[in-house]
This record gives structure tokens, C-alpha cells and sequence, in this order.
């Protein structure tokens, strides 16, 4: 059986951004984070995740990939910009795959996250972030 494009598989169209991001990586069983703040940029969004860009995968030596974490106890922590009447916030990803950009840009990996365990509130502000990068991103 031929495998589709991942982009074909996705249940939720992702729209072109451009938005800028601290994360981090964070231990959902102890509370904490366990890396320091790095910056990224969201090259595309959905209500379901994005393809986050970065410049490393290895952060103060924890591997964006780590292969013994199946259950995603450490996820991403994204902290995202203010959008229509809310304030800057912050979601929770799991890591789904990464992959080098080639040339020498800033950002020299695009990874592939989905959004966990949204509040309904979370929802609304990344509802609302995405209706307001899309229409800048047009104009």
C-alpha cells in the first residue's frame, strides 16, 4: 500500500504563518522545565499543531527526539504572541518528527508538533491566533 504525503494525512488544513516562539522542554511529571528558553518560528499552524523551525535539536542536552519517551511526558512548552483581545500565552506540544532545512538559514530544523492537552481557553486564544497571522500574512 502506497503511503500518502504526510500533509494528505493531516485531519486539519495548516495555514502559512510566520510567528515567532520561545520554547522550551518541560517534565510533565515533576513540574519543571528542563531546558532553558530558545527561539523558534512557527512556519505553519493549525488547531490540531504546527511545523515549528529552530535552530537545534539538542538543547542543553536533552534531544528534541528523545526515543524513550513514547508517552510524552516531556513536551514542548511554547510561549506564543498576544492575539486579538488575549494576552501572550503558552501551549503544550509532543514532538512528531524533525527534519534539516538544507541551506544556511537561522533556523536549521523544521519539527513537526501537535497541540496536547488544550484548556478551552487555550483553544480560543490558538483560534484566534490563527485567524490574526493568516489575515497579516495576506495583507
Amino acid at each position: 500500500m502506497e503511503k500518502k504525503p504526510f500533509s494528505e494525512r493531516r485531519s486539519v488544513n495548516r495555514k502559512s504563518v510566520s510567528i515567532d516562539v520561545q520554547f522550551h522542554v518541560y517534565d510533565a511529571a515533576e513540574k519543571r522545565p528542563l531546558t532553558r528558553k530558545v527561539p523558534g518560528l512557527l512556519a505553519n499552524l493549525s488547531a490540531k499543531g504546527a511545523c515549528l523551525e529552530t535552530g537545534q535539536t539538542l538543547i542543553d542536552g536533552y534531544h528534541l527526539m528523545r526515543d524513550d519517551d513514547a508517552e510524552g511526558g516531556t513536551p514542548l512548552i511554547l510561549d506564543l504572541p498576544a492575539s486579538g483581545d488575549g494576552g501572550p500565552f503558552t501551549l503544550k506540544a509532543k514532538v512528531l518528527w524533525y527534519n534539516r532545512i538544507p541551506g544556511g538559514t537561522q533556523f536549521r530544523f523544521r519539527v513537526g508538533i501537535n497541540f496536547i492537552d488544550l484548556s478551552p481557553a487555550e483553544k480560543k486564544q490558538l483560534e484566534n491566533l490563527i485567524r490574526t497571522a493568516t489575515t497579516s500574512a495576506k495583507e
